[in-house]
């Protein structure tokens, strides 16, 4: 049986995030797991002073993690961690997806620009290249078929 105990939720505070995270609380409910919501904060250059730019950017980001789980009903059972980490996104996401045996990644098809997947590759298809677990890919509603499960 597929296991869904410990989940990882990537997100950029857009609208296509929420998407993921709905989907994800679904899938916490009907297995009682554990959501790790993951904002990587992009790595500067070193003329930028990085560790003051991240130390000042990790409240803001937490507080931005926070506003995002209050605007949802969280079930009962169903824990919600707001993560943030600093780094390159994709290979950072894959860190922390090892790190904390991530059954499963939740994550959207755009978040970014089309000219910054242009440019660095989508996070979603890194993701799913080099992840050592499943990732579910949720679609922009536009995309989505409209069906009910039934389980």
């Amino acid at each position: 049986m597929f296991e869904c105990k410990s989940i990882m939720v990537p997100t950029d505070f857009s609208e296509y995030a929420d998407l993921a995270l709905v989907d994800a609380l679904g899938l916490a409910e009907r297995c009682e797991g554990m959501i790790y919501l993951v904002h990587v904060i992009r790595e500067v250059p070193k003329a930028f002073k990085p560790n003051e730019f991240y130390e000042a950017q990790k409240p803001v980001a937490m507080k931005a993690l926070e506003e995002q789980i209050a605007k949802f009903d969280i079930p009962a059972g169903v824990t919600i961690e707001p993560v943030v980490r600093t780094g390159r996104v994709a290979t950072t996401l894959l860190q922390y997806q090892k790190k904390i045996r991530a059954n499963i990644v939740v994550v959207t098809t755009q978040g970014q620009t089309a000219f910054e997947d242009f440019l660095v590759g989508s996070t979603a298809r890194r993701l799913m290249r080099h992840s050592t677990c499943s990732v579910l890919v949720v679609r922009k509603p536009k995309y989505r078929k409209k069906w009910q499960y039934s389980g």
